[in-house]
């Protein structure tokens, strides 16, 4: 697994250093919560990005599952300028390690995978897809083939949809009636 703070440079430019750190800082922690019960751990920080390894393809999609979660609760009380956003880029394959780094191409295709993924985001390969179960694989969506930098083959790739779809629809119909509704200010949509 492979997450990435969205527009963090922008961050720092705009807040600075001190912030941004701490942004940055709250993401690791947040993340470093969300494995132990899952049998996850960091490899490696860079930046604002971390890379996590996982036992089963289960354990990273539901620990990336929980750390989102745990960003949003995060984020309730924070000003919407300060929030902190993700994208998470999940890939299953074999790697190389010595038990502490952790390498191999099946970590270079994740790495690029992540890239692809918008705010708040979790993208799978395939080859993640067909290793979770059944129940898994429903809150997929499939999304076109990405050709990914540094990749020889093209990569089909899936949207974990980790939100509840019955509070947080991804589609929206508005029907005219030619009534006109006010609503409160505190009932504004984001």
């Amino acid at each position: 697994a492979f997450t990435d703070v969205v527009d963090s440079t922008a961050y720092f430019a705009q807040f600075g250093d001190e912030a941004g750190r701490r942004l940055q800082q709250l993401h690791f922690d947040l993340l470093e919560r969300c494995l132990p019960a899952l049998d996850g751990r960091i490899v490696d920080t860079a930046g604002d990005g971390a890379f996590a390894c996982f036992a089963s393809a289960q354990a990273a999609a539901s620990a990336m599952v929980a750390l989102q979660t745990r960003v949003s609760a995060e984020n309730v009380d924070r000003p919407r300028a300060h929030q902190l956003s993700l994208r998470i880029g999940l890939h299953w394959g074999h790697v190389l390690t010595d038990g502490v780094q952790v390498t191999g191409d099946a970590v270079n295709l994740c790495a690029r995978l992540v890239a692809t993924a918008l705010p708040g985001q979790i993208r799978l390969s395939r080859d993640l897809f067909q290793a979770l179960p059944q129940d898994h694989r429903a809150a997929c969506r499939s999304l076109p083939t990405v050709a990914l930098k540094g990749i020889a083959r093209s990569v089909e790739i899936f949207a974990l949809q980790w939100r509840d779809p019955a509070r947080f629809p991804s589609e929206v119909v508005i029907r005219e009636t030619g009534q006109r509704i006010e609503l409160p200010a505190r009932d504004t949509l984001s």
